[in-house]
């Protein structure tokens, strides 16, 4: 029962987190790169299997991880 307790108290202090208004990134949202454009997406997804196609898409998409 404690163990419930202390699960529910947590999965309300995260829902408070995502339920404000702004957003904020580590070092602002300036330092991460902006997402590709469609052809570009389009491109690097065609490559898949190449490194460098695979580190840009990561990389341009790090504004969904953070």
């Amino acid at each position: 029962m404690v163990i419930i307790n202390i699960i529910k108290k947590f999965f309300l202090k995260v829902k408070g987190l995502f339920s404000r208004k702004k957003i904020y990134y580590i070092n602002g949202s300036e330092t991460l790169p902006p997402p590709l454009s469609t052809e570009s997406e389009d491109e690097m997804i065609n490559n898949i299997g190449e490194q460098y196609a695979r580190d840009a898409l990561i990389e341009h998409n790090l504004r969904l991880v953070v």
